[in-house]
């Protein structure tokens, strides 16, 4: 019943907060996890729905579950699209798109998790990392998110912090919540990747309190 409301009840991705870029913006480093992920290419309709289906099955979501090991696996939040170009606009076509699930931290690498048996799915192994993060709530389609993307360039480029890959970034979505759960009480993020230089020092953080 929580979920209906918003409640993120499972085990989520884990990061260190960096810097407050703003109220709904922050600077974070994510720890190294590992993804089990599939071709996604675009965020809503078929493929979309396809994509998150072949995902729960390697988990066990929908009975025997479609790995190695036939291990059933916790979900965890959020759900990840990646690979979308920044310079895309909607609507959406991404043939190097993903979905990816991160998988539970008791995974410390690729070696540790189940291998998929459906040829479309595959784990990868994630880096730590620094990333711009914006989270805003409601539905997550390409227009809130094209907008929430705007919004978090313009939020860097006042903060004078670059994006990682220079004239081609690309960007991720975060989905925290199920479909039932009510539109203005889900939790969505988009992020943009930054290097390690963008990290502030810890006298920096102080001055700009």
């Amino acid at each position: 019943m929580g979920t209906v409301f918003g409640v993120i009840s499972v085990e989520m991705q884990a990061y260190d907060a960096l810097q407050q870029l703003s109220s709904q913006a922050q600077l974070r480093r994510y720890k190294p996890c590992v993804a089990v992920e599939t071709v996604c290419e675009q965020m809503h309709g078929d493929s979309s729905s396809e994509a998150f289906r072949r995902l729960a099955k390697y988990i066990g979501v929908f009975g025997t579950p479609e790995n190695g090991g036939s291990s059933a696996i916790a979900m965890t939040a959020p759900v990840v699209n990646s690979g979308m170009p920044i310079a895309m606009t909607a609507p959406v076509t991404n043939a190097d798109g993903k979905m990816a699930f991160i998988l539970p931290a008791r995974f410390q690498s690729v070696a540790d998790a189940p291998s998929p048996t459906n040829p479309l799915v595959s784990l990868r192994q994630i880096e730590s990392r620094v990333m711009a993060a914006l989270t805003f709530s409601g539905s997550a389609n390409e227009d809130s998110v094209h907008r929430k993307l705007k919004e978090l360039q313009a939020l860097l480029s006042e903060k004078g912090i670059a994006m990682k890959d220079g004239a081609a970034p690309k960007y991720e979505v975060a989905r925290y919540n199920p479909p039932w759960t009510l539109p203005f009480l889900r939790t969505n993020e988009v992020l943009i990747p930054v290097p390690e230089s963008a990290v502030p020092s810890a006298d920096a953080i102080e001055e700009t309190k």
